[in-house]
């Protein structure tokens, strides 16, 4: 049975919870810089799709997560939204084209013109994949990856044991908050309190009431943290032991030479200013069976 231990993280018996903290670390940070190198839609296409894979393999149940995922889709489409609408990107269909706002205020002048192109469609699409690959890799990497697997990873590469501590403890105090504010709403809730009705003013009137006892619970759960801490003997200075070890297996190599050839690749189309549609179209056309390559491939570059 899945269980929810720390942040994300989802006990599976799977390929991926088996590999070496530090491998998954390279594998998330390495994929995360591939949608900074590129600038077609299908490459950054093919990075989502990578990461949708890496959650497949993971074993990953999507429901477990229903929570973080609202947050998630929110922030999406807010970002989605502010690139289209504020976003002043010329191109040769012009969709929308008004003045919003144009006035005065203390002697400052005011403007918002909304100007929408089928360029400003690309570029908002654009990152808004580059956004959700992202957090695809990182909710991949917190999944299958344990609080004290993080710590050892990070101390392999010998940042400071106080970093790692107040790293940890961040994310903890995340994980924490947010089960803190899902038991305070649901408590106004069995009082009466309707969040999905009203205006959105009165909707945030009534979220905003939520700050107050989650201030509360944060001062009891830092206070609770501290005695926990200083209970278990935790030293910030000095060295310390380790009970657990991270040996790297043939596994975690073959990983590492995958990541190592995959951001080759797109480094290369980087440097050369090559597209992932034309270096698929170059293999395409070189592979008989294809009898001259794919013609959507073609129309795409």
């Amino acid at each position: 049975m899945s269980s929810r231990s720390f942040f994300l993280y989802i006990s599976k018996d799977s390929f991926m919870h088996k590999l070496n903290p530090l491998t998954k670390l390279a594998l998330v940070l390495v994929i995360s810089l591939v949608p900074y190198l590129i600038e077609d839609l299908l490459g950054r296409l093919v990075v989502v799709l990578l990461g949708i894979f890496l959650l497949g393999v993971s074993k990953v149940q999507i429901g477990v997560m229903k929570k973080f995922l609202v947050g998630l889709v929110l922030m999406l489409n807010t970002i989605f939204l502010g690139f289209l609408l504020f976003s002043h990107i010329e191109g040769s269909i012009i969709l929308v084209d008004t003045i919003v706002i144009d006035t005065v205020f203390l002697l400052w002048p005011l403007e918002w013109a909304i100007f929408i192109t089928e360029n400003t469609i690309i570029h908002s699409i654009k990152i808004y994949l580059r956004v959700l690959a992202m957090s695809i890799l990182t909710i991949f990497f917190f999944t299958t990856t344990k609080d004290r697997d993080i710590i050892y990873s990070l101390r392999l590469l010998k940042i400071p044991y106080s970093i790692i501590f107040v790293l940890v403890v961040t994310l903890r105090s995340m994980s924490m908050f947010v089960d803190d504010f899902f038991t305070i709403r649901d408590a106004n809730i069995c009082k009466g309190v309707d969040f999905n009705r009203g205006n959105p003013i009165s909707r945030i009137k009534k979220y905003l009431s939520l700050i107050n006892p989650l201030v509360m619970f944060l001062i009891k759960r830092i206070e609770e943290m501290t005695f926990a801490a200083t209970s278990k003997g935790y030293i910030i200075k000095g060295q310390r032991s380790y009970y657990w070890t991270y040996p790297f297996k043939k596994a975690d190599y073959f990983i590492l030479v995958l990541v190592v050839t995959f951001f080759g690749i797109f480094f290369f189309g980087f440097l050369f200013d090559i597209t992932v549609t034309q270096i698929l179209l170059m293999v395409s056309e070189r592979v008989s069976w294809l009898n001259g390559g794919i013609p959507w491939l073609k129309k795409l570059s």
